[in-house]
């Protein structure tokens, strides 16, 4: 709860920074806070010389010290979807209208078409965790992270090391056009 209430505070005394980063934007001394949407994370990022997708961070924020004119920068990237410490003035909208199972083998592109709606990347954050598995599938063997183009999914062949395990990509973009023959994926759709 301290650490919660120490990063509210930060990004509540922020400066607000839109677009792709530059070091030369921040000033020293000085809390700035960069609200994203994960599909756009790895462009905002791209000359900070961090990862391309946030690894690190405490209820969707990652608090960064940089190099800065003469001092260090505090710099707060906030997911604008899931960040709850971000105030509702900085807040992205939820674009989930529907999440979607989609049969075995289909990719979300389809699965969304077939109820007269659309997969977006927006939507898919919003699907690509335990939580929303578990609303959609058994999940026997529980649920975890995995990487891959057909994520979040539900592998449903026998005999596999993931059988009937929900299995998401935490942090990542999960794709809409990404399917395999031996899962299930759960799709975010919104109205076409």
């Amino acid at each position: 709860k301290v650490y919660a209430e120490a990063v509210s505070a930060l990004i509540n005394n922020a400066s607000v920074i839109t677009g792709p980063l530059q070091l030369e934007q921040l000033e020293g001394g000085r809390v700035h806070v960069a609200p994203y949407l994960l599909e756009d994370y790895a462009n905002l990022v791209a000359s900070l010389g961090v990862l391309p997708q946030p690894r690190v961070h405490y209820r969707q924020a990652t608090v960064l010290r940089l190099p800065a004119k003469d001092s260090v920068a505090t710099l707060v990237l906030a997911n604008a979807r899931s960040c709850a410490l971000l105030p509702p003035s900085l807040r992205a909208p939820n674009p989930l209208a529907a999440a979607v199972p989609a049969s075995q083998g289909q990719d979300c592109t389809t699965a969304c078409a077939r109820l007269s709606l659309q997969c977006t990347l927006g939507a898919m954050e919003q699907v690509n965790n335990c939580r929303s598995m578990r609303d959609h599938f058994p999940c026997e063997r529980g649920c975890a992270p995995a990487w891959g183009n057909d994520m979040p999914a539900y592998p449903v062949a026998e005999g596999r090391v993931n059988s009937f395990r929900c299995l998401v990509t935490p942090g990542e973009v999960a794709k809409c056009s990404g399917s395999h023959a031996l899962t299930r994926r759960l799709c975010g759709c919104v109205s076409a």
